[in-house]
C-alpha cells in the first residue's frame, strides 16, 4: 500500500468515526410481578394519558460510529400500557371519560456501558388529576453478553422499575383509592 492509499484509509476510517450509525433504540416493559405491587381498591374509573410529544426524540446514547436514539413518545406509551395492564389486572375500570386522571411522560433517558453490562436510566415524570407530580428515575442494568439484548433488556427494565414505583406510590395510591 503506498502512501496516498494509506491516506485514504485513514480518511475514510475517520469520516466512518464521524458519521458512523444510528440505532433506532425502543423498547416494550416486562410485566410486573404481583408480589411487587399493593393490593389496590380503586371504585372509581380511571384514565391513563401519554402527553409526551410522539416523534420527540432522545438520543440515549452517542459514541464514536454510532448514535442510539428513541422516540420518548413511544417510551411513554409502553408506560401507559403497563399501567393499564395492572390496572386491568386488579379489576379498575379504565376510561377516557374517568373520575381520576394519570398523565405520563418519559422525559430522558440514558445508555452506559459498565464492566460486563449494560444500563439504561430513564426518567418517568407523573401528574395525577388532583395536582401531584412525581418524577420516577428507572435505573436497571443488563449482563447479557450479546449487546443489542443487553441494550433492548436494560430499557425494558428501566421503564418497568419506574412503573413499579409509581404504581407503589403512597400518594398516587391515595389519590385513586379516594
Amino acid at each position: 500500500m503506498n502512501l496516498g492509499q494509506l491516506k485514504k484509509s485513514l480518511v475514510l476510517i475517520v469520516l466512518a468515526c464521524f458519521v458512523g450509525c444510528t440505532h433506532n433504540f425502543n423498547v416494550k416493559p416486562f410485566p410486573i410481578k404481583p408480589n411487587l405491587l399493593p393490593e389496590l381498591n380503586i371504585k372509581k374509573s380511571v384514565q391513563i394519558v401519554n402527553v409526551q410529544d410522539q416523534g420527540k426524540n432522545n438520543i440515549f446514547k452517542s459514541g464514536a460510529g454510532s448514535k442510539w436514539i428513541g422516540d420518548l413518545g413511544l417510551w411513554t406509551e409502553g408506560a401507559v400500557e403497563l399501567v393499564k395492564l395492572v390496572l386491568n389486572n386488579q379489576n379498575v375500570t379504565l376510561a377516557h371519560d374517568a373520575d381520576k386522571t394519570l398523565k405520563l411522560a418519559i422525559t430522558a433517558g440514558k445508555l452506559t456501558t459498565e464492566f460486563a453490562g449494560i444500563r439504561c436510566v430513564v426518567n418517568l415524570e407523573v401528574e395525577a388529576g388532583n395536582g401531584y407530580t412525581q418524577n420516577y428515575e428507572g435505573n436497571h442494568r443488563n449482563s447479557s453478553p450479546i449487546a443489542e439484548q443487553a441494550r433492548r433488556y436494560a430499557g425494558a427494565g428501566a421503564v418497568t422499575k419506574a412503573v413499579t414505583d409509581l404504581l407503589n406510590d403512597r400518594n398516587i395510591i391515595e389519590y385513586l383509592e379516594n
